[in-house]
C-alpha cells in the first residue's frame, strides 16, 4: 500500500509540475523540418516555388503575431512594436533555416531572386498589410470585427491576391 501512495504522490507532483511549465513559444526545428518537407513535397507535385513561398511567408509572419498575442496575454510586452519585431524575426529565421537547408538552390528565379524567397517575401509582406488593415478597421469600429473571423479573412484575401500577382507576373 505504501508503494501505491508513493507512486500516486509522484504522479500528482508530475501533473502539478507540468501544469506550471509555460508553453514553448519558440520558432522550433520541427516547424523548420515540416516547412522543408512541405517545399519538397510541393515541388514533387509541381506546385511552383513562388506559391509555396507565399504560404510559408504568410505562416511565418502570422506565427510571429501569434507569439506576440500569447506573450501579451501573459503581460510580457517588453519593447515597442513587439508584434512586428517578433513577426520579422519569425520570417528571417524561416528564411535562414531554408537557406541553410539549401532549399533556395532551385534554378527558377523570380524578380532576380529564387522563386521560393520571392514568394516568402511577397506572402509575408501581404500578410503584414492585411494584418495592419484588420487593425485599422478594428480601431474605427470600437475594437470589434465587422464580420466574424475578420483577421483570418483579411490574411486569406492577401494570400489570394499574392498568388494572383504571381500568376500575372510570371
Amino acid at each position: 500500500m505504501r508503494n501505491v501512495l508513493t507512486m500516486r504522490n509522484i504522479l500528482n507532483n508530475l501533473i502539478a509540475l507540468s501544469a506550471t511549465v509555460p508553453a514553448a513559444l519558440a520558432h522550433c526545428p520541427l516547424c523548420t523540418a515540416a516547412t522543408g518537407a512541405a517545399v519538397v513535397t510541393a515541388r514533387f507535385y509541381g506546385v511552383p516555388d513562388s506559391v509555396v513561398g507565399v504560404l510559408i511567408g504568410t505562416f511565418a509572419l502570422v506565427t510571429g503575431l501569434w507569439v506576440h498575442n500569447a506573450m501579451k496575454k501573459r503581460g510580457w510586452v517588453f519593447i515597442p512594436a513587439q508584434a512586428w519585431v517578433l513577426s520579422l524575426a519569425s520570417v528571417v529565421l524561416t528564411v535562414v533555416s531554408l537557406h541553410v537547408g539549401k532549399l533556395f538552390a532551385a534554378p527558377v528565379l523570380l524578380w532576380g531572386m529564387p522563386a521560393l524567397l520571392a514568394g516568402i517575401l511577397l506572402g509575408s509582406g501581404m500578410a503584414g498589410i492585411a494584418e495592419g488593415a484588420h487593425r485599422v478597421v478594428r480601431s474605427h469600429t470600437g475594437n470589434r470585427n465587422l464580420v466574424p473571423l475578420q483577421g483570418l479573412i483579411a490574411v486569406m484575401a492577401a494570400m489570394t491576391v499574392s498568388v494572383v500577382v504571381l500568376g500575372v507576373t510570371t
